[in-house]
């Protein structure tokens, strides 16, 4: 006996209906499955890429005694976890940071130490693998706000302008080093005398000052006195900058070490060039 064209209809719809049914219960065990987490719509809602490894920014000496570590939000990651070490190969590996923000300051167990960080990103109960390490070093002292470690972003001097300086270094070449550019404008056809002078009653021998496009000059102990010619027949700025002895600075020839001082410049006379 045939089967008719509505029965066939029906047969169809009662399989659809099961199916779906089955589905349903499949979503509902799965949710079930799923409750003690973030939950089915959270999980279809993210991203299903791997977090990129990447790198940690680390601001030394921005807050004193504490190391600024910030790092770009990752929509392929639940949390992050940051880690501190003694050497670039891992040594004293502590974590110091877990959590969901992006941001953390980290009080450094000593000062003018450079330290290591490193930075894992997790989703789930996954840690991704860690990024390379960036160092960082903290200190009893802060560095000035000034952003002006080349000559396109000079600080403009005027009359007094108090600086620090720092250099740190390890046993393997890492740096973290500090270049200060100032810039005068200075008057035709004449001179203007500059005076570097210690602010921290510690000698600031180790720091050389020059002029763009001429020789730099070692400061002596107390600071000094330096000129910044125009023989131009228009007022022109002049640039120089002011960075560290690095030998000096640490205190033993390619030994690691490191500190921060502080200084000012000081706008002192203007002579005609006769």
């Amino acid at each position: 006996m045939g089967v008719t064209m509505q029965e066939r209809i029906r047969s169809c719809r009662t399989i659809t209906v099961w199916k779906l049914l089955q589905l349903l219960g499949a979503g509902t065990a799965l949710c079930a499955t799923l409750s003690c987490s973030n939950g089915l719509l959270t999980l279809l809602s993210r991203t299903m890429s791997d977090p990129a490894i990447s790198r940690p920014a680390v601001d030394s000496l921005a807050v004193e005694g504490r190391i600024c570590i910030s790092w770009d939000i990752d929509p392929g990651a639940d949390s992050y976890r940051l880690y501190r070490e003694c050497s670039p190969e891992g040594a004293g590996r502590m974590l110091v940071y877990t959590g969901r923000g992006s941001r953390f300051e980290d009080r450094a167990p000593g000062m003018d130490i450079i330290y290591y960080y490193r930075l894992a990103k997790v989703r789930g109960e996954r840690e991704f693998e860690m990024s390379d390490y960036v160092p960082g070093v903290a200190s009893g002292v802060a560095k000035d706000s000034e952003d002006n470690d080349r000559r396109e972003n000079a600080t403009l001097v005027t009359f007094v302008t108090p600086a620090t300086i720092h250099y740190f270094r390890d046993g393997i070449g890492n740096e973290i080093e500090d270049r200060d550019w100032y810039a005068m404008i200075v008057p035709p056809r004449s001179f203007i005398t500059v005076a570097v002078t210690d602010t921290a009653n510690t000698s600031i021998g180790e720091l050389y000052f020059q002029v763009a496009g001429r020789d730099p000059a070692l400061l002596a102990s107390t600071g000094g006195e330096r000129s910044l010619h125009n023989y131009e027949l228009t007022a022109q700025p002049v640039y120089f900058q002011i960075y560290v002895s690095k030998d000096d600075f640490v205190g033993v020839t390619g030994a690691p070490g490191g500190k921060i001082a502080s200084y000012q410049v000081e706008y002192v006379l203007t002579t005609a060039i006769r």
